[in-house]
């Protein structure tokens, strides 16, 4: 039998609020799907869980059929095009996947609500909202592979040697690819001036975490600031033929 008014308005409801619940966490990261966002995901997919079970009955007066799956598949295919469209890729940095991943869920949710399992929406919702902030926290202690760049301009091209073997001492890096060039003509000394592009990766966490006073696992939990600080002495001890140097991030 067609399922009752007072239920459908039931289910949507239970969506709407689950939706919210799952986007106060990218609201609050500052994400552009938060709230709202996830909480129309959450409520059209079960509006079109509904429309898809209530359809059959609609056209038939009372008797069912056809497949009740058919419109509610479409709704992952269409949730797809939008979780694309939070993705964002900058440089080697790729910003999104978790917010695409959230309204795909948030979208399995509202299907669920929409077919009546309220129960396993509801489990669903709380578990993935407390795995992700808790998996959050975690992440900010485990070493991670991380790329920084540093570009060296210099007079002396004898010297851009002299910093890849500082660097090379320095054993919680590893050199990935070295470039030098000689970049222009400086009119008052008449000199050339030299860049180099090193890369190098290292695997660095968000939080310092301290294991042991001598632990040799001590040199895989160290910051970014750690590491540019130890660099930074390297290479100011190079100083004045070192005319500069930078240390930008180049993402994960």
């Amino acid at each position: 039998m067609p399922i009752p008014l007072i239920t459908c308005l039931l289910r949507l409801g239970i969506a709407a609020v689950l939706g919210m619940l799952i986007g106060i966490e990218r609201y609050l990261q500052g994400r552009a799907a938060g709230i709202r966002t996830h909480l129309l995901v959450c409520t059209g997919a079960a509006l079109f869980t509904l429309i898809s079970v209530l359809i059959g009955y609609t056209v038939t007066s009372g008797r069912h059929i056809g497949d009740p799956a058919r419109i509610a598949a479409q709704v992952v295919t269409g949730i797809g095009f939008l979780g694309a469209g939070t993705i964002l890729k900058s440089g080697l940095t790729v910003r999104g996947l978790t917010t695409a991943a959230y309204l795909w869920l948030t979208a399995a949710i509202g299907v669920a609500c929409g077919i009546g399992q309220v129960s396993l929406a509801v489990v669903a919702a709380i578990v993935t909202d407390f795995l992700v902030v808790g998996i959050k926290w975690i992440e900010r202690f485990l070493p991670r592979k991380h790329t920084l760049k540093i570009i060296i301009s210099t007079e002396c091209y004898t010297l851009l040697q002299d910093v890849e073997n500082a660097l090379r001492t320095i054993k919680i890096i590893n050199i990935d690819n070295v470039c030098h060039k000689a970049e222009q003509r400086n009119p008052a000394t008449d000199a050339m001036t030299y860049k180099s592009r090193i890369e190098i990766t290292i695997r660095l966490v968000r939080k310092p975490m301290s294991i042991c006073k001598n632990s040799s696992w001590q040199k895989y939990f160290v910051t970014q600031d750690t590491v540019v600080n130890i660099i930074s002495q390297k290479l100011y001890a190079l100083k004045p033929k070192l005319l500069s140097f930078s240390i930008l991030n180049g993402g994960t």
